[in-house]
């Protein structure tokens, strides 16, 4: 179920018709023939043309739905399987060329995060870091410069609510259970690095 919303959600974002099967199906929403086909999006003066030209992001939404609920009803090892096809269509939706559409995909990498760590990593595995690797690529691979400012703040909001391990400070981290980083540490110090390095 939740492969074939991310396949309706890539045909509606990319505007192409098609039925389950087609070649639709399969299109790269970061490959150039899209990016070109798509930049009139970006470039109109027009604001009124442009809010009714921008892509359909309903099946998007109700893909980040699923991954919440699905995130506290299911066991981790079930849930990581459908994170791995989740993260994968938000993370070529946060590359795309449309400010928007990136906009809410990365929006949605920081709520599923807050959510996701709030539970306490086991100590076998490295949920953590499997969840928050998308991020690097992400920032590694992004062109808009105000998605890595927006990714960058929602590092910072993660090593704010999760970087210590402090929950009587008084500040509401509290409220945020008893999650602590622990191997999300690495993919949130690459992404800085990366950013560090960014010319922009």
């Amino acid at each position: 179920f939740v492969f074939q919303l991310c396949r309706v959600s890539r045909m509606e974002i990319s505007g192409y018709g098609g039925h389950v099967g087609s070649n639709s199906n399969t299109v790269d929403l970061t490959a150039v023939h899209y990016r070109q086909q798509h930049t009139l999006l970006t470039n109109r003066n027009d604001d009124a043309q442009g809010h009714y030209n921008q892509p359909d992001i309903y099946s998007l939404q109700k893909l980040v739905e699923v991954a919440h609920y699905n995130m506290d009803s299911r066991p981790r090892l079930v849930f990581a399987d459908i994170w791995t096809t989740v993260s994968a269509h938000l993370t070529s939706t946060a590359l795309h060329s449309n400010f928007a559409v990136a906009t809410y995909a990365v929006d949605s990498f920081r709520q599923l995060s807050i959510q996701f760590l709030q539970r306490e990593e086991l100590e076998v595995y490295e949920f953590q870091r499997k969840f928050l690797k998308p991020l690097e690529a992400v920032m590694a691979r992004c062109e808009h410069t105000s998605v890595k400012e927006l990714l960058l703040k929602c590092v910072e909001q993660i090593i704010a609510l999760f970087g210590s391990d402090a929950r009587a400070d008084g500040d509401g981290a509290e409220e945020h259970g008893n999650g602590a980083l622990r191997s999300g540490w690495r993919p949130v110090l690459k992404v800085i690095g990366l950013a560090g390095r960014d010319g922009d």
